[in-house]
């Protein structure tokens, strides 16, 4: 043998062993018990059982010398087998092994002075200063300490030994691990490099019965085990393996291991306390793990800080040197997945991300997202950058918090989606992405809105991440829970305009998750933004553009008196706003200023065709003759039967008092002078294709004043009455009592011709307010009843400033505007206006009108239905702010149709213009009426609480 100092290296347990039946590897067990004694000529029975094997031999006769029988080597399981067998039938045969060939290898290697049993060898002590060798970290177990703690606390802990505690006795039930649960238990004994030793993993739970089975000045021995036998196998395991492979130096380790053990001791006599106690320590032990356990964040900060140190530039070069670190998480060896997937979540965190992910830890637990690397990896990698990460946490934080989704249901395939198949790619991921794009699109459209103050609160909320941190700071203020309905009504501060409704509660929804599914459905188009503006099939993009549609009450209802191109609707912002990057403000002022141009070419056309010009003041019928005699209506050359000039006067046109809501009226007093002055010109029209229709306003008293300005001297052949008759809705614009007969739904209008009725043509009616035909026979122009003709709903009229509309009536300001359930941006110009665009165009048709001169021209019904049908128009405005208000109304008509190829007014070039720079037209919309359904039924909803008012 070499000297102890150089044993380190060269020893190995064959030369250590050098007594009969030491069995090394190679070896079978029936030759190494045929071999002859060193000093006998008899060779050594082999024992009768490998259990027996494991107890000392009885003692020789005192004449004989004494022979130790040494312990076999057993035989361990592989492969399958080690999943099979149980650990502790192992651990029986390596225990008595190690315990035998242990003590004179430590002797030999200089680590004890003398070979003596491993229980008796005192656990190692904090070194004195400049010592070397092995040694300890922690204070070593004090005797007499122990005895008085234990004495009056039933509680110990202090550095002992391993070999104090057996694994294989304990009186707690447990269930043996399998040999390869220990086997792997085994990897947990690692030596740390920098401190050139091995620790042992976890503080050893033991208990006596009394106290006064320790003596005050003596270690203990044979401690009873609470728990944690897999771990005491696993060293005895690999102390065999160690031993077995000469690996000495790992020998000396685990042994510096075994003397420096915590344990902790209790005092505990009854089986029931030690189950108890076994119990509480298992489960604290899984919280601990649970809470102590690298996330996977942790690591990836961690492992960024190695691979610096490193400092390989590429992935492979990298990817070997830490695994010859043995850098592991989970259990697993870093590999290029876990690297690639580490790195990258590393390089994704803020402080924002960090904080949101430790909120979800905190409620949810570690495995939500950071107990492995998948879910958090899969997350990063689908996310263009932190911000969008930021928000998309923030929204599943949302989902689980509103209790909108299951915390075990966040799984891989919730989060990104299948693989294949349908549904692919339409994870929670994916669909919260898009609905950033929503709301960043929502939220860029109000930043363009910022003249408007009330735009300010919602942009307070209108991602994830406000919103979350909104709701989550009034649950603490209120002490409710996150998902309490209560707490939405604190998002908004101060009152909103009821056109901001729709958006608000559009904006809840997406927040809320209400439109996750419709989300999905977008994400399997192929352009789902515009699909979103498109749509009339998906749930969210109807109630998108539904909102966006009310946001443009103020510019889509209400037209301005103003000379200008209208506004840029929202629709035709959010279709702009594509791009994120550019300025929507900047974009917005841009596309305003190409519509005016547009719109300016537009309204040239229009003018070439239908004008309106201002009524002479005073208005006289001298002054209308001369007005009238300069416009190129009075060149118009007709034929009787063929192409007739039209003027036309409707009494509900003229004026209004104050409060025209409330019901019929006469003429106001203040247009009492300018409609005489209008029915003296008409009386004066004599060429031979003009025909005068004059229309009472439903109003019994305006006839008489027909009668006697216009028809007077006019002969009854010459003189046609047309009785026109309105369905009326429930809450039509006819409020009252319905009383007997009472009614205002009949109009009667005056046909005053130039010549004897029987003189012109009668022709075949097509419009649908005909009478009946009877049998084959046609309905003609010889009955001029017109049925069945829908009252237009108020809020389908063209709406202007009230401001405005006091301007041309000379109205008191201060007056009411509207009944009290109106909803709408702005007032009509007139609330007794009935005759619609269609009753208009039908007689038009029926009596071959090809110009109209047009002395109450209204909210420009009788001059929309001359744009449509191509024939020339001129209409007398009530001053300036009237003129332009119908001006703009008529120059928006005008865009539609001349984007119609075959219209009069049609232009290739401008239509391209107009297609170009006004979608809106293209979407069916003129910018002037809001209702479709000529019933009135909405106006009958909207105005119940009015009539029982009025009635009232």
């Amino acid at each position: 043998l070499k000297p102890a100092n150089k044993l380190h290296s060269q020893v190995t347990l064959s030369a250590v062993m050098t007594q009969p039946g030491t069995k090394r590897k190679g070896e079978s067990e029936q030759g190494t018990a045929a071999k002859k004694p060193a000093t006998g000529g008899k060779a050594e029975p082999a024992p009768a059982s490998r259990s027996a094997s494991a107890v000392p031999a009885k003692a020789a006769p005192a004449s004989a010398p004494q022979q130790q029988v040494l312990v076999p080597v057993p035989d361990l399981p592989s492969g399958h087998e080690e999943h099979a067998h149980d650990a502790l039938d192992v651990i029986q045969k390596i225990y008595p092994y190690v315990k035998q060939h242990l003590p004179p290898l430590l002797a030999k290697l200089g680590v004890t002075k003398t070979q003596m049993p491993l229980a008796e060898i005192e656990p190692m002590d904090l070194p004195d200063s400049g010592s070397t060798g092995m040694k300890s970290f922690k204070e070593m177990w004090r005797c007499d300490a122990a005895y008085k703690t234990l004495e009056s606390c039933h509680l110990y802990e202090a550095g002992g030994s391993l070999m104090w505690v057996s694994p294989l006795t304990t009186q707690v039930p447990c269930t043996p691990p399998s040999f390869a649960q220990v086997k792997e238990l085994g990897q947990l004994f690692r030596c740390v490099p920098e401190l050139d030793r091995i620790i042992y993993p976890a503080t050893i739970h033991c208990y006596l019965d009394s106290h006064t089975d320790l003596k005050p000045d003596q270690f203990p021995k044979g401690l009873g085990l609470i728990g944690g036998s897999g771990l005491i196998m696993a060293w005895w395991l690999e102390m065999f393996a160690a031993m077995r492979g000469d690996d000495f130096d790992r020998v000396k380790l685990l042994w510096q291991c075994a003397l420096t053990v915590t344990i902790r001791l209790r005092v505990a006599c009854k089986l029931h306390d030690l189950t108890l106690q076994a119990l509480q320590d298992s489960e604290a032990m899984k919280s601990k793990e649970k809470l102590l356990a690298d996330s996977v964040l942790t690591f990836s900060t961690r492992l960024n800080i190695l691979v610096a140190a490193v400092n390989e530039k590429t992935i492979p070069k990298r990817l070997a040197k830490l695994i010859d670190m043995k850098v592991a998480f989970n259990g697993s060896l870093i590999n290029r997945q876990m690297l690639c997937a580490c790195e990258a979540i590393e390089n994704a965190m803020t402080p924002e991300v960090k904080k949101c992910i430790r909120d979800l830890e905190s409620q949810f637990e570690k495995d939500l997202l950071t107990r492995s690397y998948n879910k958090l990896y899969k997350i990063v990698t689908l996310c263009s950058g932190s911000e969008m990460l930021s928000e998309v946490l923030h929204a599943l934080a949302i989902a689980l918090g509103l209790e909108s989704v299951e915390p075990k249901a966040i799984t891989e395939e919730f989060l990104i989606g299948p693989l294949k198949g349908e549904g692919k790619g339409q994870g929670f991921v994916q669909s919260a992405i898009l609905k950033l794009k929503v709301l960043g699109h929502i939220e860029r459209i109000l930043l363009a809105m910022a003249d408007q103050v009330w735009t300010e609160r919602l942009l307070l909320w209108v991602t994830p991440s406000k919103f979350y941190n909104k709701i989550m700071q009034a649950s603490k203020e209120q002490g409710t829970s996150f998902s309490d309905e209560s707490l939405l009504e604190t998002l908004v501060d101060g009152e909103l305009p009821d056109k901001a409704d729709p958006l608000v509660q559009l904006l809840k929804g997406l927040l809320q998750g209400c439109y996750d599914g419709e989300l999905r459905e977008l994400l399997a188009s192929e352009n789902p933004l515009e699909d979103l503006q498109s749509s009339k099939d998906n749930g969210l993009a109807v109630e998108f553009q539904s909102a966006l549609g009310a946001l443009d009450d103020d510019t889509k209802n209400v037209t301005e008196a103003s000379a200008s191109a209208p506004a840029v609707p929202m629709r035709v912002l959010a279709r702009m706003n594509s791009n994120p990057d550019e300025d929507l403000g900047h974009k917005r002022e841009q596309a305003l200023q190409e519509r005016r141009e547009v719109f300016q070419k537009a309204s040239s056309a229009r003018k070439g065709l239908v004008q309106i010009a201002l009524q002479p003041t005073p208005c006289t019928a001298a002054g209308i003759k001369s007005l009238y005699q300069k416009s190129p209506a009075a060149s118009f050359k007709g034929a009787l039967n063929e192409s007739h000039r039209a003027f036309f006067l409707s009494m509900d046109l003229v004026g209004e008092a104050k409060n025209g809501f409330q019901g019929l009226a006469g003429i106001p007093p203040r247009s009492t002078d300018s409609v005489k002055a209008k029915l003296e010109f008409m009386r004066g029209v004599a060429s031979p294709f003009d025909l005068v229709f004059v229309f009472d306003g439903r109003v019994r008293d305006n006839r008489r004043l027909i009668e006697a300005e216009l028809l007077k001297n006019c002969p009854e052949s010459q003189v046609a009455e047309m009785w026109i008759t309105y369905t009326i809705g429930k809450n039509s614009r006819v409020p009252g009592r319905a009383v007997f007969g009472s009614a205002p739904n009949k109009e009667l209008g005056y046909l005053k011709m130039p010549v004897a009725k029987v003189r012109l043509n009668s022709v075949d009616r097509e419009d649908s307010f005909a009478p009946e035909a009877e049998g084959d026979q046609a309905v003609t122009t010889a009955d001029t009843n017109y049925l069945n003709v829908p009252m237009q709903p108020a809020q389908n009229l063209p709406l202007m400033k009230w401001e405005d509309k006091c301007q041309i009536w000379k109205l008191e300001a201060a007056g009411e505007q509207a009944p009290k359930a109106w909803s709408q941006g702005g007032v009509p110009l007139l609330w007794q206006e009935c005759k619609s665009e269609e009753l208009f165009a039908a007689l038009l048709k029926n009596h071959t009108i090809g110009q109209v001169v047009d002395l109450s021209i209204g909210s420009g019904r009788l001059a929309c239905a001359c744009l449509a049908a191509g024939i020339r128009y001129y209409g007398l405005a009530d001053g300036q702010v009237h003129q332009q208000w119908v001006s703009n109304i008529l120059d928006q008509r005008s865009l539609r149709l001349i984007s119609m190829e075959g219209h009069v007014l049609w232009q290739q070039s401008l239509a391209d213009l107009i297609k170009a720079h006004f979608a809106e037209i293209q979407d069916g919309g003129d910018g002037e009426e809001t209702g479709k359904d000529g019933n009135g039924q909405e106006e009958e909803d909207l105005l119940d609480e009015s009539d029982e008012e009025i009635q009232s």
